[in-house]
C-alpha cells in the first residue's frame, strides 16, 4: 500500500514540459505588423452603443469600447428594457455593470424570455440576494434555453438530490452545476465514482457540499485524481475519499511538488506526507508560508518532533494568529508555572471550543497567574505569530 501511495505522491508531481508556441500563420502574422487602430476610430464604429454602455451600463470608456464588439444597436429601447428587467430582480447599478461587461450580448436579448428565466428560478427557490448573487457570478446562465437545458438541468440536479432545496443550496455554492451540461461532466463523474464502489449517499454528499469538485480547472483528470486517492489509501465509503478528491483536484501539479517539497524541508518523507493526507486532507491546501509557520511554531518554539505534526495534521489547520499562538502562550506560561502537565496532549489543548478554553485554562488559574488574561487577549488582538517565549 506504501509504494503505490508513493508512487501517487510522485505522480502528483511529476511535471510537464509545455509544447513550443506555434509560429503564428502568415495572415496573422500580418496583422500583429500593421499598428493598432486608434481609440477614437474604433469608437467611431459604434458611436451609440459606446456613449449607451458608458451613461447606462457605468462602464468605463475602455470597457465600453471593447464591449461595443460584441454587441451594437441604434436604439435604447431593448437594453433599457434589460436594465429594468435586472433592477426590478434586485441588481445594484454596480452589479448590473458587471454583469454587462461579462455579457454585454444580454443588452440585445428578449426581455419576455429574460424575465420567464428569471421567473423559473424564483418559483423552484432562487430569489432574492441568491438570485441576484447566481446572475452576478455566471451570468451565462441567462443565455441558456430554458426548455432545453435550464429546466431538464434543474430537475436532474433535484431528482439527484432529491430535493428541490437540497438542488438550490447545491447552485448556490456553485452555479456553474447549472450553467453547465450535465451530461458533459456530472453524469460521467458520478458514473465514476461508482464504478469505484462510492455509495449514492456519499455521492450527494458531494454534490450538494463540494459541487465545485466537478468543476474545477486543473490539469488533473476526474478520473486520474480519483485512481491516486485510492492508490494513497484513501477508502471510497468514507468521506475522506471526497474530501482526498476535492484537494488533489484544486491543485495543479506544480503546486503539489512544492506542497510536498515544503514539508519535506521539516524532515517529513512521502510516507509521512501520505500519512498527514491520509488523516486530514486539507493539509496539503495549506500554503506554504502556512507550512512554514505552523511547523516553526511547533517545532521550534513548542519543541514537537515534526513527525508528531505529521500524525495530528488537524492541529496546522488552525489559525496562526487566533488559535495556535495566543493558546500555544498560555499553555507555555501554564507550564512554566507548574500548573499544566508536560505529558497534556497539545492537540487536545489547541482544540478546545473558546468558552470551555477561557474557563478551564485561563479564568481558572488567575489566581497563581494573574497575568494570564492579558497576555492571551493581547495576542488575540495583534497579528503576530511569534511567542516571545524570553519574555515569559
Amino acid at each position: 500500500m506504501l509504494s503505490l501511495a508513493r508512487k501517487a505522491l510522485l505522480r502528483l508531481g511529476a511535471s510537464s514540459v509545455p509544447p513550443p508556441p506555434r509560429a503564428p500563420a502568415p495572415a496573422q502574422a500580418l496583422r500583429l505588423l500593421r499598428p493598432a487602430s486608434t481609440s477614437s476610430k474604433e469608437k467611431a464604429h459604434h458611436p451609440f452603443t459606446v456613449s449607451y454602455l458608458i451613461g447606462s451600463c457605468g462602464l468605463s470608456p475602455e470597457s465600453a469600447l471593447s464591449a461595443s464588439k460584441a454587441v451594437q444597436f441604434a436604439s435604447p429601447s431593448r437594453p433599457d428594457s434589460i436594465l429594468d428587467v435586472f433592477r426590478n430582480r434586485g441588481l445594484s447599478p454596480t452589479q448590473i455593470s458587471y454583469v454587462v461587461r461579462r455579457l454585454p450580448r444580454l443588452l440585445v436579448s428578449s426581455p419576455g424570455n429574460l424575465s420567464t428565466k428569471l421567473e423559473f428560478l424564483c418559483s423552484r427557490g432562487i430569489s432574492g440576494q441568491e438570485l441576484v448573487k447566481l446572475v452576478v457570478a455566471v451570468p451565462g446562465v441567462l443565455t441558456r434555453s430554458l426548455g432545453n437545458h435550464l429546466i431538464p438541468t434543474f430537475e436532474y440536479i433535484s431528482g439527484l438530490l432529491q430535493s428541490d432545496a437540497k438542488a438550490v443550496q447545491s447552485i448556490n455554492r456553485n452555479p456553474r452545476i447549472l450553467y453547465n451540461d450535465p451530461k458533459v461532466l456530472l453524469v460521467p463523474c458520478i458514473a465514476i465514482l461508482r464504478d469505484c464502489g462510492v455509495p449514492d449517499a456519499k455521492i450527494r454528499w458531494l454534490v450538494l457540499s463540494q459541487p465545485s469538485t466537478f468543476f474545477l480547472r486543473s490539469d488533473v483528470r476526474f478520473d486520474e485524481a480519483v485512481s491516486r486517492a485510492k492508490e494513497m489509501g484513501f477508502d471510497p465509503l468514507r468521506t475522506n475519499f471526497l474530501l482526498a478528491l476535492q484537494v488533489i483536484r484544486g491543485m495543479n501539479k506544480s503546486t503539489w511538488r512544492r506542497k510536498v517539497d515544503a514539508f519535506g524541508k521539516w524532515g517529513w518523507s512521502e510516507e509521512d506526507i501520505v500519512l498527514a493526507f491520509r488523516r486530514n486532507p486539507w493539509c496539503m491546501s495549506m500554503s506554504e508560508s502556512k507550512i512554514a509557520g505552523v511547523m516553526d511554531i511547533f517545532v521550534n518554539e513548542m519543541g514537537l518532533d515534526p513527525l508528531y505534526m505529521a500524525r495530528h495534521p488537524t492541529m496546522m489547520m488552525l489559525s496562526l494568529q487566533k488559535r495556535i499562538v495566543p493558546r500555544c502562550l498560555v499553555f507555555c506560561v501554564l507550564l512554566s508555572k507548574g500548573l499544566i502537565r508536560t505529558t497534556r496532549s497539545l492537540s487536545g489543548f489547541l482544540g478546545v471550543p473558546e468558552k470551555l478554553f477561557l474557563e478551564k485554562f485561563v479564568t481558572a488559574n488567575l489566581g497563581k497567574a494573574p497575568e494570564l488574561l492579558d497576555l492571551y487577549n493581547e495576542k488575540m488582538r495583534t497579528s503576530s505569530t511569534t511567542l516571545t517565549l524570553g519574555t515569559l
